[in-house]
């Protein structure tokens, strides 16, 4: 109710339980959905998300990883193993409007080794801009 007075959206994002983001979500109807493309594929077990909250989608993370159980590494999209069409059709289909935000990574010891910042930088925005073209049609 406290945000709702100050004009702050609140958005849940997907972690691991399921069940858990449907109860708050439920016992708090202005509250929104965060879509974390990592967490889905390292920590839900292979259960999908979109399908039941798209409907509230507010806010996305938007990073690759190689869907290993704990193994979220972050990386840019188009770098690892989540289906980024299935992506790009799920935003799609809730019809968001909101920035195509990426929460990546640039560690050493990762693809990006030997990159500079400006190469990684550069990588970052071709992929966001790749993203865009797919989730626009």
């Amino acid at each position: 109710e406290y945000a709702k007075t100050k004009n702050v959206r609140i958005a849940f994002e997907n972690i691991r339980k399921l069940a858990n983001h449907a109860y708050l979500l439920d016992k708090l109807p202005d509250a929104t959905f965060c879509w974390d493309t990592g967490h889905e594929e390292c920590f839900a077990y292979g259960m999908r998300f979109m399908p039941i909250f798209g409907d509230r989608l507010d806010v996305v993370h938007i990073h690759d990883n190689y869907k290993l159980p704990n193994g979220d590494d972050h990386m840019l999209p188009f770098d690892a193993e989540i289906d980024f069409d299935r992506v790009a059709e799920h935003i799609r289909n809730a019809k968001f409007e909101g920035t195509v935000m990426l929460e990546v990574t640039y560690k050493k010891g990762v693809i990006y080794e030997g990159y500079t910042p400006e190469q990684f930088f550069e990588r970052a925005y071709n992929a966001a801009a790749r993203l865009r073209t797919l989730i626009d049609g």
